[in-house]
């Protein structure tokens, strides 16, 4: 039989097998290299093929069958038991890392200790170990967050209201800085029209402020005019309303006066007052007019109680 040799994409041969096995005995062919020879259907390795073709010695005639060698004898082992305090530990474990943590994170503990007792005493007829290590790591985790979770938590319940505060805090100066730049329109707008104040803020626009959006307070930005107003002369009583914010913030608003002065003062009731203006005496009419004028004051708390007079 005839060999051929594939090797480097190039056939080889053929050669004789007793030429193929000097060749490959002398480096020349690597048992790795693709042969093929008449009767294989595809190209195999060439010690592959050398095989096939070199079969064994036929058995000698008359030679006794071959005896199968007798196995060492081997104990059955039963399947080991899994500690249920290990279960046990895993489970809480796993609970205390996600909704009972101190709840469920010290039986975690105590169930995987015992556990891993249990389980050196019985000298390897009950498995878990790992389950109970599990469930120690866990627990002992859940109980060393829980001090950090409560710190946190309880950081987050003091620092929210001091954050709501001076946020709070901030729209309040905003607003009062809104309501004194209209009060310093309305100073400029009396000082152009013989002392009087505007009857309406619109009356401000575009020559005193230039457009409506000082108007809006922010502490309720959703309305288009944030403020109440009064009105009035340059002359009238200093202490006389002139703005009130709209919106309050725990019963706090903020107050414009005739005097200019701003402030953020508790209010707590609204009563109508009737004020009396004289108009002055032209010439020829001595006559004394007497106009009524309805206005929506606030008066202040007092320390007793009773509204400022």
């Amino acid at each position: 039989m005839e060999i051929y040799i594939g090797r480097n994409d190039e056939r080889l041969g053929p050669f004789p097998v007793e030429e193929v096995h000097q060749r490959l005995a002398a480096g020349e062919f690597a048992a790795s290299d693709l042969a093929w020879a008449k009767g294989t259907p595809n190209w195999v390795p060439l010690g592959t093929l050398l095989e096939s073709l070199s079969p064994g010695p036929p058995p000698l005639a008359g030679a006794p069958p071959a005896v199968p060698r007798p196995q060492p004898w081997q104990p059955e082992v039963a399947p080991r038991e899994t500690s249920g305090l290990a279960i046990g530990s895993l489970i809480l474990g796993i609970l205390s890392l996600t909704a009972l943590p101190i709840i469920a994170g010290i039986p975690a503990v105590i169930c995987g200790h015992l556990s891993l007792s249990e389980i050196k005493k019985a000298a390897g007829r009950i498995g878990g170990n790992g389950m109970a290590v599990a469930g120690l790591i866990m627990g002992y985790l859940s109980c060393a967050l829980l001090p950090l979770i409560f710190v946190l938590a309880l950081a987050a319940g003091i620092a929210l209201p001091v954050f709501s505060e001076v946020k709070t805090r901030g729209l309040q100066t905003k607003s009062l800085s809104n309501a004194k730049q209209i009060a310093l329109a309305c100073k400029i707008y009396a000082t152009d029209n013989q002392g009087a104040y505007p009857k309406t803020l619109d009356e401000l626009i575009p020559d005193y402020l230039p457009d409506r959006n000082v108007f809006v307070c922010p502490l309720s930005p959703a309305l288009p005019v944030g403020y109440d107003y009064f009105g009035g002369r340059e002359d009238d009583p200093p202490d006389k309303l002139l703005l009130v914010s709209k919106a309050e913030n725990k019963g706090k608003r903020i107050v414009i006066r005739v005097s200019g002065a701003g402030t953020v003062e508790k209010l707590y009731q609204t009563q109508l007052k009737t004020d009396t203006f004289q108009s002055p005496r032209t010439e020829g009419n001595r006559a004394t007019h007497r106009f009524v004028s309805s206005s929506l004051q606030l008066s202040l708390v007092l320390p007793n109680g009773l509204p400022a007079k």
